[in-house]
């Protein structure tokens, strides 16, 4: 089983006390189920999963599952430096309802290429869930083909690879697919991965604009590829914006420009200050999103 499309990495609003807000939460679920989004990623980095407590994210794929009610799948992020919590998280998702996990490796640890392949494969085991593999910079180190094709050939629920290293996912795409899912974790690559037989992206530019992303998978889809190159070249700039500073206090920025309830970030990270916000309206401008404060 593989999910095809775009996939949000959904923010988490925190109120001024710090707790999360879930009717904020529920409310921005239901503007990417509307805008016809794939699916649901929770307790991603961009959801600032890794800033909240096991209870927490629980209570965040548990309501997340509410919310969709089988109309979308929900995915839940899960990792961590040990495998007990890694394996809590897990099942908890399961319990919970999630129709699949995305795993981060452990962080801080390097691990060696045994250690890596082991970490997933033991991991795909403590659950009856499919599994997407988040193969980033953050962690341990990032997995080259060969070992993602061992984790592939190990587990049959290695489903899906989000690919930070956009040197080597048209590889990943040829020797792992149909198996894997590949789909890219940089907005600005979505039209290219998609051109190189990519199955989608999970992408944190849709909590701002929701149904820009989904425009241009369906135009990929439909083979017009001119509109969905012109599609990715309104999407870039908006991309790189949002990345300018500590991910994703400037995703919350804009929302909350726009009148979307987005709360605050968590400590250590800082909300998008004026002078943030005053760099990044120039760009909304373009795409015509205004503030309705």
């Amino acid at each position: 089983m593989a999910w095809k499309g775009i996939l949000p990495a959904v923010i988490t609003p925190f109120g001024a006390d710090g707790r999360i807000d879930f009717d904020a939460f529920s409310e921005n679920l239901v503007r990417m189920i509307e805008a016809g989004n794939a699916g649901l990623v929770i307790n991603a980095v961009t959801g600032e999963g890794l800033s909240m407590s096991a209870d927490e994210r629980l209570a965040c794929v548990k309501c997340a599952c509410e919310v969709a009610a089988g109309r979308v799948p929900v995915i839940a992020t899960v990792g961590s430096v040990s495998d007990t919590d890694t394996i809590d998280d897990i099942q908890g998702a399961e319990r919970a309802g999630a129709a699949g996990t995305m795993i981060i490796a452990p962080y801080f640890y390097r691990l060696s290429r045994k250690e890596r392949i082991d970490y997933f494969v033991r991991m795909g085991s403590k659950s009856a869930l499919p599994f997407i593999i988040y193969n980033t910079t953050y962690t341990s180190g990032q997995l080259e083909v060969d070992e993602l094709e061992a984790i592939a050939d190990a587990t049959p629920r290695f489903v899906g690879l989000k690919e930070g290293n956009q040197l080597q996912a048209s590889e990943v795409v040829r020797r792992l697919s149909p198996q894997v899912a590949v789909y890219t974790s940089r907005d600005t690559y979505i039209q290219e991965l998609a051109a190189a037989g990519g199955s989608g992206a999970v992408t944190y530019s849709s909590n701002v604009v929701p149904q820009l992303p989904v425009e241009l998978w369906r135009a990929h889809e439909a083979g017009e590829n001119a509109r969905a190159r012109a599609l990715q070249d309104a999407l870039n700039p908006v991309a790189w914006a949002l990345v300018v500073r500590s991910f994703p206090s400037a995703i919350k920025g804009v929302m909350n420009e726009l009148g979307w309830r987005a709360g605050s970030v968590r400590p250590p990270l800082e909300n998008a200050t004026e002078e943030d916000m005053q760099r990044l309206r120039p760009i909304l401008d373009e795409l015509q999103l205004t503030s309705t404060q």
